[in-house]
């Protein structure tokens, strides 16, 4: 789900304008952000040599993933962002493992 825009209010008070404008200055940036723009998907288990679809649910292309807790020393890898990469993401680990992943 994009993350929304800040949408000004004109009105009378020339200070409120002035702030308004500092504060889309601001947010504008954070919703360019596209790591902000993710999916946390936690409790996925993946099988050793194997490629695991993953369904990453940003309904477009994933740009990338961090992976923030694994329950095994494990690499993983992904695969080229391929036809289907608006809803998976391929993953293959170095052992099976459980991780948490933040997709973006």
């Amino acid at each position: 789900m994009p993350l929304p825009s800040f949408s000004k209010v004109q009105v009378a008070d020339e200070a409120l304008n002035r702030m308004q404008d500092r504060i889309k200055t601001v947010t504008d940036a954070l919703v360019a952000n596209r790591l902000l723009d993710g999916v946390l998907l936690e409790n996925v288990v993946l099988t050793a040599g194997v490629f695991t679809p993953v369904s990453h649910q940003l309904a477009r292309p994933w740009q990338g993933y961090l992976v923030f807790a694994r329950n095994a020393n494990a690499t993983i890898w992904n695969q080229v962002i391929s036809a289907d990469g608006a809803t998976f993401l391929y993953l293959q680990p170095s052992a099976t493992v459980t991780i948490n992943l933040w997709v973006f």
